[in-house]
């Protein structure tokens, strides 16, 4: 399942000042380093940001990137905008992402002078969640009726035992990703999903709050 990828840069000695300076001189592919966005982003909160801008691209929509600072010298991109869509896709949001590490950040001298991470471009709920809540997971979603969500007894079984097992073993799946993964891996139609989703994260609370109550 795709997902909008996360962009890290761990500056080694670095300060943000200094790398912006030597990424604003490695920029190639259309991208210019954009100096005059960097104060209005301050306003809106963090001493650092720092703004690439994408014009001209052969294949990608024009766009500004921006970084900022995640922990002590460790910058992110905490999102990209384009001027030419209400919303980026994943796909061209992560491709935007893979243009400014090849684009820029591998250009940047010395070489090796930063290190990048970028992750986080697809979703694999088999790997990243307990087998268990996996399983029940999927169980629901396969036996369900789809036209009635969780409303059928077995289904609402099913469906209480899965939200029980991720409570227990505390899994990380938050509700937009779990609507996410019904409708483009178990085909549920996108109302019904949101509906599960809203369920999820209300049973969830309930049952977390008990837990720490008891």
């Amino acid at each position: 399942m795709k997902s909008y990828g996360e962009l890290q840069v761990k500056l080694n000695g670095l300060t943000p000042d200094q790398f912006g300076d030597r990424a604003g001189a490695a920029v190639a592919n259309g991208w210019v380093r954009d100096r005059s966005k960097d104060e209005e982003m301050r306003r809106t909160g963090g001493d650092t940001w720092l703004t690439f801008t994408l014009a001209h691209h052969p294949v990608l929509p024009p766009a500004f990137l921006f970084l900022t600072e995640k922990a002590p010298g460790v910058l992110y991109v905490p999102n990209v905008i384009s001027p030419a869509r209400d919303q980026l896709g994943y796909d061209e949001y992560n491709a935007i992402l893979t243009s400014f590490c090849d684009d820029v950040l591998a250009r940047l001298q010395p070489p090796h002078s930063i290190e990048v991470d970028l992750a986080g471009t697809t979703i694999d709920l088999a790997t990243q969640l307990p087998a268990e809540v996996y399983q029940r997971l999927r169980a629901f979603s396969i036996a369900a009726n789809k036209s009635t969500g969780s409303s059928h007894p077995y289904d609402r079984e099913r469906w209480l035992d899965f939200l029980i097992e991720a409570v227990e073993r505390r899994a990380a799946l938050d509700p937009h990703t779990l609507s996410r993964w019904l409708v483009d891996e178990g085909q549920w139609d996108a109302e019904k999903a949101s509906r599960l989703a809203e369920e999820y994260e209300f049973g969830r609370e309930l049952l977390e709050r008990r837990r720490r109550a008891s």
